[in-house]
């Protein structure tokens, strides 16, 4: 059996075969003489640092990531006791050059002392606060696939960034995210279950399961309301509190939590519950601690509410709040898709003509262009900051434009196209209005011969 050639063996002979020395190596890598020869030539010999070996590498004009696989196979097969601050560097080099296949092994390897996690967790966490959530998802899978403690709050951050990464465009594929992820919610520290309710409220809410979207809303609404109280009305003045450090600023939890409640009561037609939110939300500027970010919050929260009292004259049938709501749409641009979407469920409701309204905003409806479209609104102030929410909107709105097309029997070029992109974007990002989408394309059966 032909024996396997050490990692020091192979850059010997590869330093050789290019007609190195130790001299003339040293000098062309920059890596000092006494620490090259005896990290090659010493017994036993100087450990090698994966820096080391990228320089050697690229000084023999090798690719990035040569001989990491045996560079690894022999720290792991060795056996060689685990030294984090020499393998940290390997693991962020690998995570770096995106090598799957390294990393679960270097994770194995490092976990067989269970004592690592802690040291893995802080590293998965200092990529995500660098922007770099992806990379470190293999870090967070591995300390799911070993922490062995269900209640452990590593094991509740790690579940909530694989759900994070994983509430995408796809509505389908967000829903099933949160499904895994909700047991472990309550075990997050404060600062990120307020994200984490936000988050999951807003996947529950583009499948639209009101009961669980009305759940995470109470449960925003009692921990906004709890931190707000320990850090503004119960602290003594000469005891000042360590504040919760929210990646938003406190009163954004506070008012979605009413917020939320108030579009499940609107979506659920109870109307008068509904007005009952709308006060919690429309002002806001007695909240306490508010810093230049926390008023604009405010101001949005008070467009909100400008906006929804609308709503909810119209979807009552009262058509003479219309030219206001205009007003208002010149005024919030970013509030186009859903309010248009309102105002067509009303129509449909009621039966009244809005085609002034549609003629307005004919560019944005019309244009059938769904990504662009949809990268647009997400672009404008005051909109939603899920994409997901805001695909389920365009959906929305789009059923609601079909059917005010059948309602009002403008059998045309436009409500065929309607359709075809209705059913281009149920297809591509949420298979959950697939029924809605069905049942109007069958209607649309008996009615192409009218078509102008």
């Amino acid at each position: 059996m032909k024996r396997i050639l050490t990692v020091r063996e192979i850059l010997t002979k590869e330093m050789r075969s290019q007609h190195y020395t130790i001299n003339s190596f040293s000098k062309a890598s920059g890596i000092n003489r006494g620490v090259l020869s005896a990290t090659l030539n010493s017994n036993p010999p100087r450990p090698i640092s994966v820096n080391q070996l990228d320089r050697m590498g690229e000084t023999l004009g090798k690719p990035e990531g040569w001989l990491y696989e045996q560079f690894i196979e022999e720290s792991c097969l060795q056996n060689i006791k685990v030294n984090w601050r020499r393998v940290r560097p390997l693991l962020l080099r690998c995570i770096q050059l995106n090598q799957i296949e390294f990393i679960d092994q270097i994770m194995n390897w490092i976990l067989e002392d269970a004592s690592y996690l802690s040291q893995i967790f802080e590293l998965a966490e200092q990529l995500t606060t660098d922007g770099q959530l992806q990379a470190a998802l293999p870090l967070y899978r591995s300390i799911i696939q070993y922490e062995r403690n269900y209640q452990s709050e590593q094991l509740a951050v790690s579940q909530y960034r694989i759900f994070q990464a994983a509430a995408g465009e796809m509505i389908g594929q967000s829903f099933k995210a949160a499904l895994v992820f909700k047991p472990y919610c309550a075990n997050l520290p404060e600062h990120l279950m307020l994200d984490a309710l936000l988050k999951l409220a807003n996947v529950y809410f583009t499948v639209k399961d009101w009961e669980a979207v009305h759940n995470c809303a109470n449960k925003l609404m009692e921990l906004s309301h709890s931190i707000y109280a320990r850090e503004y009305q119960h602290q003594s003045a000469t005891h000042q509190l360590t504040r919760v450090k929210t990646s938003r600023p406190l009163v954004v939890y506070y008012g979605q939590s009413y917020l939320i409640k108030f579009a499940v009561a609107e979506l659920t037609q109870n109307y008068q519950e509904a007005d009952d939110y709308l006060p919690k939300f429309s002002d806001l500027s007695w909240f306490e601690g508010l810093d230049e970010e926390g008023r604009n919050e405010v101001e949005k929260f008070t467009m909100y509410a400008d906006i929804n009292s609308l709503n909810m004259k119209l979807l009552r049938g009262d058509q003479t709040v219309l030219p206001k709501y205009k007003e208002l749409l010149v005024k919030y641009p970013g509030e186009v898709l859903a309010s248009v979407n309102v105002i067509l469920h009303a129509a449909n409701m009621h039966g009244f003509n809005v085609d002034d309204i549609l003629e307005t905003y004919h560019e944005h409806i019309y244009s059938f262009d769904s990504i662009n479209l949809i990268a647009r609104f997400e672009s404008v102030d005051h909109n939603y900051k899920d994409l997901s929410i805001g695909i389920s909107r365009y959906i929305d709105l789009y059923y609601e434009l079909a059917l005010y097309h059948f309602n009002q029997k403008l059998y045309n070029k436009n409500l065929e196209s309607i359709l075809d992109i209705l059913e281009y974007v149920v297809q591509n990002y949420s298979y959950e209005h697939v029924l809605n989408s069905h049942t109007l394309l069958k209607k649309n059966e008996g009615n192409e011969s009218r078509w102008l």
